[in-house]
């Protein structure tokens, strides 16, 4: 079994012939590397995009997860369902442009997922509130997000500041 997506943008980097090994080659500024599971910024033509790649998560990692009363995650597909929905809602989010799983057996299943970096934004964390009017502003459009994230009935474990990106221009612009 083989699911993949290749956005315009990159057919020109990629044919759909063993697309996963395609993109497990590229190299690039390590981010994660753990557990048969790596996230790289790449490089290709003049974009910046970050690779999730991940090479099955072993029966044990699974059975721990199950215990556990929890789903195991089995590779990108979870990170490519969520994006989509939340953009099917409405909620700017990260931009994948290419998606890849392939394998039966989900303990050996390989995925990667490439999303379009998120430069020259500034995190949450790292943005300074001077002005009262435009704290209470973000606030709302927090809001906003958060019910429309609940709206497309994913589960999100975390909501990361890169989701929220696109407040600032918001409210300059508002």
């Amino acid at each position: 079994m083989a699911t993949q997506y290749i956005g315009p943008e990159l057919s020109a980097c990629f044919s759909a012939e063993q697309l996963f090994d395609q993109v497990d080659r590229l190299e690039g500024e390590t981010f994660r590397n753990v557990a048969r599971r790596r996230t790289i910024k790449v490089n290709l033509g003049d974009e910046n995009y970050f690779a999730k790649i991940h090479h099955g998560v072993g029966w044990r990692e699974i059975f721990k997860n199950l215990v556990q009363g929890r789903l195991p995650v089995l590779g990108a597909r979870n990170e490519w369902l969520a994006i989509s929905a939340l953009h099917s809602v409405g909620v700017p989010t990260m931009e994948a442009v290419l998606y890849c799983e392939s394998g039966l057996n989900p303990a050996r299943r390989k995925s990667a997922i490439l999303t379009k970096s998120l430069d020259n934004r500034i995190s949450l964390e790292d943005f300074e509130f001077t002005n009262p009017l435009f704290k209470r502003q973000l606030v709302d459009l927090v809001a906003v997000m958060t019910r429309r994230m609940h709206s497309a009935v994913s589960i999100i474990e975390t909501i990361t500041s890169a989701t929220f990106s696109w407040i600032r221009r918001q409210v300059s612009h508002g």
